[in-house]
C-alpha cells in the first residue's frame, strides 16, 4: 500500500512537479510539451494560486492540486488543475486532494468550490460528485460547483454536519449526466445527508448560488418565487414556507433584504406550532443597466430568518429584465457618407414566454413603431436616419410593452457608432468601452476584463486579445474580476490613447494600463503603477498578459533565427532563448511586429503570453511607468521589412538537421556527423531514416539533439536526407553537403585575343576576369560547359543592352554600361578565410570611378572566391567611398547565363512541378514570384546551377527573352564616410550533377567571410 502526505507547494519541489507532469502527458490528450524546473517556478508564480497542493511520497510528487480564486464569479475558490501520476490512478490520491481542497476552503471562509473539466473526461465525474460537486447544465463547458463549504458552515445545518462526516454522511445517486431539478425557471441542486444526529436536506438555488430551503430532524423552511424571469414595473408575490417537526413552537423572526432592483416588505415575528406560509409582496422599480450572464451569481433576492435564537438566510437568484431586448445596428459602414440619408436597424426581443405588444417611439421619427411579439421572437425594424457626423449617436426610444398582465412604460437609451478612417472617438455601453481608431477599433469588457481588436467596418476580429493587468509576486488575478474605476481617452495628431485605471487595496495602490495607438497602426501598451499607501513598495512585479492567433512565428536566437508553423504554439517555444527582444507573428490575415523593452521578460506561463516587468521601490505618493510593449498590427508584410537592419542569419525550423560542425563541406570518404536539434519544449519520439543508412531510434525531449552520422563517397553536392517517422506522421529534412578536395588552385594569367585574363582552376570549374574586356567575372565552365554568357573579347548590344559584357558583375543602378566601361578596371588573385578556417581563392576585381561626377574618387570591389575541388563560387563586392556619403545608394549585382546551347529549365519556386523554359517569351519574377534560391537546369548536359543569396531582405528578379537570361539582384546602401567601405550579402553560385531541392542550404547563408586589413586608399 502506497504512503504518502499532502502537502503544500515550495519552490523546492519545482524540479519533482516537474517530472511529475512530464510523465502525465499522455492523460493530457497526449500533450507533447517538456516542462523544465525553472517553467515550474515561473508557473507557479503567476498562476495566480493561493497555494498548491501535492501528494508527496517522500521521493516523488504523485498528485498535483492548483487552489486559486475563481475569476469566472464572485464567492468561489477553485480547482485549475488536478493530477494524479499515471502510475498511481484508482489508490484514492485525487479524492484525498479534492478533499483537502475542500477543507483549505472551509478553513479560508470561502462558500463555495468550482472546477472545470471536459466532456470526455467521464472517469472523474463520479469522483467529483461524491465529493459533492454538481454539474451545471451549459453547453459551453463542464463546470461543477460544490457549495460543502457552505453547508457545513451553516448556523443550523453545521450542527448536524461537519468536516468530520459530510462525506460519509452524503447520500446521493451519481449519474454521468448534469445535476439539477427545475421550477419556476429555476434550477436546484439537493444534498441529502444522513446523520447520526438524523436526516438533514438542502436546496441549492444554481443562479443564486445560496440555499433556498433546508430541513433537519426539527422543522423544514423553503423560500419560493413565482418566477425565476422577474420583469420591470412587475408586481409579484413571493412565499415562505415553515413546518414544524418537533412538539415545541418555533420562534420565527423574518425580513425581507434590500435589493438593488426591488421593493418590497416583510416582517415576521411569529410562533409556529404546525406550519406557516407567509406572502412576500414585492414590485420591480428597475433594470439592470446590461444583460446578466446566466453563469454568474445573480443578484440574490434573501429572506434574514431567526429560528429559536438561530440566524441564517434564505436565498434566490433573481433575473430582472425588460420586458423586451433592443439591439441597434448599423450595417454596411463603409457606404454611410456624412450628409446622406441611410438607416439602422433595431432587433426587438421578446424576452418573455408570452406574447406581447410593443409600441416604440424613437427620438427623431414621427410615426410610432408597433410590434405584436410571439413569445421569445425577435423582430427587426428599419430605421431611416441623416448621419451627420462620424462618431456616436445616440438613440432615445420610448417603450411601451402591453401583456395580459401588466402594461410597462419606460425610456431607454442605445447607441451606435458610426466609424470613419479618419475619425478617432470613444463610446461606452453598459458592457464594453469601445475605441474607434479610423478603421480599427479597440473593445474593452466590463464582464470578461478582456480587450480585443476589431475591424471598425467588418467587425472581423483581430486575434489579438489583452488580458487584465497583474501585480505580484506572486501574481495576483484579482484585476480578473474587477472593472476599472475609471478611464481617460485622449487624441493627438499622433494618434489616441486610452487609460484604464484600477484602485488596489492590498497593496495600496492604483494601476493604470494605458493604450497608445498611433495613426500608422502602432499599439503600445503600458502600465503605470501609483503607490497610494503609507510604505515604500519594494521589488516590485508587473506583468500584462496577451495572446494571439499564430501560424508562424519568427523570434531570434542567439546565431540564428527560429521558424515555427501553426503546429507549435507559443507556449511551446523557447521563448528563455530569444537573444533580442522581437517577435514577427503571421496570423490567417493580420501580421504582428512585437517589441519589447530591454530588461522584460517574455514568457508563457500558460496558454497566454506574460510581458513582466520589475522595478526596486516606488515610494509613498510616487508612480512608476513601465516601458511600453509595442505591437505594430499590418505595419509589415513579413519579418524581413520589420527586422531591415538586422545582421543576416540562418533561419531554422523547430526541428532542424545540421551539420555539426556547423558547415557542410566534407572530404570525400571522411564520416560526416550531424545534428538533428529541436527548439520547442515538445517530445518527439520515433525513427530516424538516413539516405543509404540504417533506422535509428530517435527520442528529442525538449530543446535538445541527437547525433548521427553518415560516409559519402561522392565528389558532387549532395543532399543529405533524413525522416523522422512517428506513429502518427513522417517528416523529411535535408542539408546539402558540399565537397572539397585537398589539392592546389591553379592561378595563371594569361593573353587571350588581346587581354590580360585572370583564370582560376579549381579542379573542378574554372572562372575568369578580363579588366581590359569587362569588369565581370565573364566565364565559369566545368568539364561539360560554360555556364555564363558572354562575347569576349569585345562588349556589343544584346536585347536591351549596350555595351554588353555579360556574366556576373556590378554595377551602381544610375549608371549605365558604357560609363561603367569608361571607368579603370584592374584585377589581382587574392585569399580570403570563412569563420571555419577554409581558405577561398580567387580573383579581386576593382573599378575605380576616375571619370563620373558623382562616383569620382570612389571604387568598387568585386571579389570571385572558390575552394579546392568544389563545385561553388562566391562573390561579394565592396563599396568603398572615403570621404563620401552613401544615401541609400543602390547597387545591382547581375548574372547573364548562356541559354545558346539549349533551353535551360528554371525553378522560380520551392516546388518541382512549377518551373519555366527560358525560350522565346519574354518572362519577368520578382519580390513574391520568387523563391530566395533559383535553380536552373540544363537538360542536355544533366547539369544544374543554384544561385544561394545570403541577403535576408533580397530585391531579386529574374528576366528571360528570346536573347537572354538573367538573375539581378539590388542592395541599398546608406553610409557615413567613417565607415570607409561597405560590403554587401555573399551570393554562391553551386554546380550540381543533380536536381537538387531549395532545402538544406541555410547553413551556408550563414558562412561569413573575415574582415581582412586593407592597404590605404
Amino acid at each position: 500500500m502506497i504512503t504518502y502526505e499532502i502537502i503544500e507547494y515550495k519552490e523546492t519541489f519545482a524540479e519533482k512537479v516537474a517530472h511529475m507532469w512530464n510523465e502525465s502527458r499522455e492523460g493530457w490528450g497526449g500533450d507533447q510539451e517538456v516542462e523544465t524546473e525553472e517553467e515550474r517556478r515561473q508557473a507557479e508564480a503567476t498562476n495566480g494560486n493561493i497555494l498548491t497542493l501535492l501528494a508527496y511520497d517522500g521521493e516523488d510528487v504523485i498528485g498535483y492540486c492548483g487552489f486559486s480564486e475563481f475569476k469566472g464569479d464572485e464567492g468561489a475558490l477553485y480547482i485549475p488543475l488536478l493530477n494524479v501520476h499515471p502510475n498511481h490512478h484508482g489508490k484514492g490520491i485525487g479524492k484525498k486532494l479534492v478533499l483537502e481542497a475542500l477543507k483549505r476552503t472551509t478553513e479560508l471562509g470561502w462558500p463555495r468550490l468550482d472546477l472545470y473539466t471536459w466532456p470526455g473526461n467521464t472517469k472523474a465525474v463520479p469522483l467529483y460528485k461524491r465529493c459533492g460537486f454538481f454539474w451545471e447544465e451549459r453547453d459551453d463547458r463542464v463546470h461543477l460547483l460544490n457549495f460543502i463549504p457552505k453547508i457545513i458552515t451553516h448556523p443550523v445545518l453545521s450542527q448536524y454536519i461537519d468536516d468530520s462526516n459530510w462525506y460519509d454522511s452524503l447520500k446521493r445517486e451519481i449519474s454521468i449526466k448534469p445535476d439539477g431539478d427545475k421550477e419556476n425557471g429555476f434550477t436546484y441542486y439537493s444534498y441529502h445527508f444522513e446523520t447520526e444526529k438524523g436526516v438533514v436536506h438542502a436546496r441549492i438555488e444554481q443562479s443564486g448560488r445560496g440555499i433556498s430551503s433546508f430541513s433537519t430532524e426539527q422543522y423544514e423552511v423553503e423560500w419560493t418565487l413565482p418566477s425565476q424571469q422577474l420583469l420591470l414595473s412587475g408586481q409579484y408575490e413571493g412565499h415562505v414556507h415553515i413546518r414544524n417537526k418537533q412538539t415545541a413552537a418555533l420562534k420565527v423572526n423574518g425580513k425581507l433584504v434590500d435589493h438593488p432592483y426591488i421593493e418590497g416588505s416583510l416582517v415576521m415575528n411569529e410562533k409556529v406550532k404546525d406550519t406557516l406560509n407567509v406572502k412576500v409582496p414585492f414590485t420591480v422599480v428597475k433594470a439592470p443597466d446590461f444583460e446578466q450572464s446566466k453563469w454568474k451569481t445573480h443578484p440574490r433576492l434573501c429572506i434574514e430568518m431567526e429560528i429559536d435564537g438561530e440566524e441564517f438566510e434564505l436565498e434566490l437568484g433573481t433575473v430582472i429584465q425588460k420586458p423586451v431586448k433592443l439591439e441597434p445596428f448599423l450595417m454596411n459602414t463603409k457606404n454611410v457618407k456624412t450628409g446622406q440619408r441611410s438607416e439602422y436597424y433595431v432587433r426587438v426581443k421578446n424576452q418573455l414566454e408570452e406574447k406581447q405588444t410593443v409600441h416604440l417611439k424613437i427620438c427623431g421619427v414621427e410615426t410610432p413603431y408597433i410590434v405584436e411579439l410571439s413569445p421569445a421572437e425577435k423582430q427587426v425594424i428599419t430605421v431611416p436616419f441623416t448621419v451627420q457626423s462620424a462618431g456616436v449617436m445616440n438613440i432615445e426610444i420610448e417603450v411601451h410593452a402591453t401583456l395580459d398582465w401588466l402594461h410597462s412604460t419606460y425610456e431607454e437609451q442605445v447607441a451606435v457608432a458610426v466609424p470613419s478612417r479618419n475619425v478617432s472617438f470613444v463610446m461606452e455601453t453598459p458592457i464594453y468601452l469601445y475605441v474607434y481608431h479610423g478603421s480599427k477599433l479597440m473593445r474593452c469588457s466590463k464582464e470578461d476584463h478582456q480587450t480585443i481588436l476589431m475591424d471598425a467596418f467588418t467587425g472581423e476580429r483581430i486575434p489579438l486579445v489583452f488580458l487584465h493587468p497583474l501585480l505580484g509576486k506572486p501574481y495576483s488575478h484579482y484585476l480578473a474580476k474587477q472593472t476599472w474605476t475609471s478611464y481617460t481617452f485622449e487624441q493627438d495628431t499622433q494618434g489616441v490613447s486610452l487609460k484604464l485605471s484600477y484602485g488596489l487595496e492590498q497593496p495600496q495602490c492604483t494601476i493604470n494600463h494605458m493604450f497608445t495607438w498611433t495613426h500608422d497602426g502602432q499599439l503600445a501598451s503600458a502600465l503605470e503603477v501609483t503607490n497610494t499607501g503609507s510604505s515604500a513598495l519594494t521589488d516590485l512585479y508587473v506583468g500584462q498578459l496577451f495572446y494571439l492567433d499564430e501560424e508562424r512565428v519568427i523570434l531570434p536566437l542567439e546565431e540564428s533565427l527560429l521558424e515555427a508553423d501553426e503546429s507549435v504554439s507559443l507556449d511551446l517555444l523557447p521563448l528563455d532563448q530569444i537573444s533580442e527582444p522581437w517577435l514577427f507573428i503571421e496570423g490567417r490575415s493580420h501580421t504582428f511586429a512585437l517589441q519589447w523593452p530591454e530588461g522584460a521578460t517574455l514568457y508563457t506561463p500558460s496558454w497566454q503570453a506574460l510581458i513582466e516587468q520589475q522595478t526596486e521601490v516606488i515610494q509613498p505618493g510616487a508612480s512608476h511607468l513601465f516601458e511600453p510593449l509595442r505591437i505594430d498590427i499590418d505595419v509589415y508584410a513579413n519579418w524581413q521589412t520589420f527586422q531591415q537592419d538586422m545582421k543576416p542569419q540562418a533561419l531554422r525550423k523547430i526541428i532542424h538537421l545540421a551539420f555539426s560542425k556547423q558547415h557542410g563541406f566534407y572530404v570525400p570518404g571522411e564520416e560526416l556527423e550531424l545534428e538533428l536539434s529541436q527548439q520547442s519544449k515538445q517530445v518527439t519520439s520515433g525513427k530516424v531514416k538516413m539516405t543509404d543508412a540504417d533506422d535509428e531510434q530517435l527520442k528529442l525531449e525538449g530543446v535538445s539533439n541527437q547525433r548521427i552520422s553518415q560516409t559519402l563517397s561522392l565528389d558532387a553536392i549532395t543532399s543529405v536526407d533524413a525522416s523522422i517517422l512517428t506513429g502518427a506522421s513522417k517528416t523529411s529534412y535535408s542539408a546539402k553537403a558540399i565537397p572539397i578536395q585537398e589539392t592546389a588552385v591553379e592561378q595563371q594569367i594569361t593573353q587571350e585575343q588581346g587581354h590580360d585574363v585572370w583564370t582560376v582552376d579549381n579542379g573542378v570549374l574554372t572562372f575568369k576576369v578580363a579588366p581590359g574586356y569587362f569588369p565581370s567575372m565573364y566565364s565559369l565552365t566545368t568539364k561539360k560547359k560554360e555556364w555564363l554568357d558572354h562575347v569576349f573579347p569585345t562588349p556589343g548590344p544584346k536585347s536591351w543592352w549596350n555595351p554588353w559584357g555579360g556574366g556576373i558583375h556590378i554595377i551602381p543602378s544610375e549608371m549605365n554600361l558604357y560609363t561603367l566601361l569608361k571607368q579603370t578596371s584592374t584585377a589581382t588573385f587574392c585569399a580570403r578565410f570563412d569563420q571555419w578556417g577554409h581558405k577561398w581563392e580567387g580573383i579581386q576585381l576593382d573599378v575605380d570611378f576616375t571619370d563620373h561626377v558623382e562616383w569620382k574618387g570612389m571604387k568598387l570591389r568585386q571579389y570571385f572566391l572558390t575552394l579546392p575541388g568544389s563545385p561553388i563560387v562566391a562573390t561579394y563586392y565592396e563599396v568603398w567611398h572615403l570621404d563620401q556619403l552613401l544615401v541609400a545608394d543602390v547597387f545591382r549585382s547581375v548574372c547573364f547565363l548562356n541559354k545558346e546551347a539549349g533551353l535551360l529549365t528554371y525553378y522560380p519556386h520551392d516546388a518541382n512541378d512549377q518551373w519555366k523554359l527560358s525560350g522565346q517569351e519574354g518572362t519577368e519574377l520578382s519580390g513574391s514570384q520568387l523563391s530566395s534560391i533559383i535553380r536552373v537546369w540544363d537538360e542536355k548536359e544533366s547539369e544544374g546551377l543554384v544561385i544561394v543569396p545570403t541577403d535576408l531582405y533580397l530585391d531579386a528578379t529574374v528576366y528571360s527573352n528570346a536573347e537572354a537570361w538573367t538573375w539581378s539582384s539590388n542592395q541599398t546602401y546608406t553610409a557615413t564616410p567613417q565607415t570607409k567601405y561597405v560590403r554587401s550579402h555573399t551570393t554562391f553560385f553551386c554546380v550540381t550533377d543533380k536536381h537538387q531541392s531549395t532545402s538544406g542550404w541555410e547553413w551556408l547563408k550563414h558562412l561569413r567571410f573575415k574582415e581582412v586589413d586593407h592597404e590605404s586608399h
